[in-house]
């Protein structure tokens, strides 16, 4: 995964064969360790406001921030090392090795795909509520409203600036589905 802050100076990557996010700064091309700790971090995306990073940590089965203003990073939903289909509040909630993140333009929501759920979750960030707005949970194809859709291992995802659609990309079906 790759996010980019609004200045274009600075790009997040997950590095997920060596458990870490590194930073690299554009102007000189030099790249460094930001945060470690993870379990094949996938998805990556930065808020709005460029203040908090959010890490999709694969094979933790849980969704990380980073606060940039005190440089903390938390586990916001899932729990470490557990896999599931729970949704709930916070770390009651569980995931099935999470691999993208995307957050709306209002910074008031966090986007997942949940990969080996076959689904696509929410987490409203007020409350840390997960909740599935597409998905059942079983893999298939099938186009449909809410959890009627039907995913095969969703892999990635963008909520369009708008904040009007999620484009996914249904990775076993070759497609690029819209939510």
């Amino acid at each position: 995964g790759v996010t980019v802050d609004k200045s274009g100076s600075t790009v997040f990557v997950s590095d997920s064969g060596n458990n870490r996010v590194v930073v690299v700064d554009t102007s000189n091309r030099r790249a460094r360790v930001f945060a470690s700790g993870f379990n094949f971090p996938q998805g990556i995306v930065l808020n709005p406001s460029g203040d908090i990073l959010y890490i999709a940590d694969g094979s933790n089965h849980r969704i990380c921030q980073i606060l940039f203003s005190n440089g903390t990073m938390s586990v916001i939903t899932g729990l470490t090392g557990s896999s599931g289909f729970v949704n709930g509040m916070g770390t009651n909630a569980r995931f099935n090795v999470p691999t993208g993140v995307s957050v709306s333009p209002s910074s008031l929501f966090v986007y997942v795909a949940d990969y080996n759920n076959h689904c696509i979750r929410m987490i409203t960030l007020a409350t840390l509520e997960v909740t599935t707005i597409a998905g059942s949970g079983v893999a298939g194809f099938g186009d449909g409203v809410g959890t009627a859709a039907v995913f095969n291992n969703p892999y990635h995802l963008v909520v369009d600036p708008s904040g009007s659609f999620l484009y996914v990309t249904d990775q076993s079906n070759h497609r690029i589905r819209r939510v």
